[in-house]
């Protein structure tokens, strides 16, 4: 991947993990919104993994 991938892929996620805290208010049970949560925190994991690579390529 390139940086510039990498650029969208982390706007991707983003939008991805917005999305999916506006949703997790929404839900009825406490075991949907753990579950829920632990999406996010999958999105945010490769949302970090992206960022460390991307500033890898784009750093001197």
């Amino acid at each position: 991947m390139t940086a510039n991938d990498h650029k969208k892929a982390l706007n991707n996620i983003e939008c991805q993990i917005r999305s999916a805290r506006v949703a997790v208010r929404k839900l009825p049970t406490l075991k949907d919104k753990i579950d829920a949560k632990r999406k996010i925190q999958a999105l945010e994991r490769s949302r970090d993994t992206h960022l460390i690579n991307y500033y890898r390529m784009v750093a001197p």
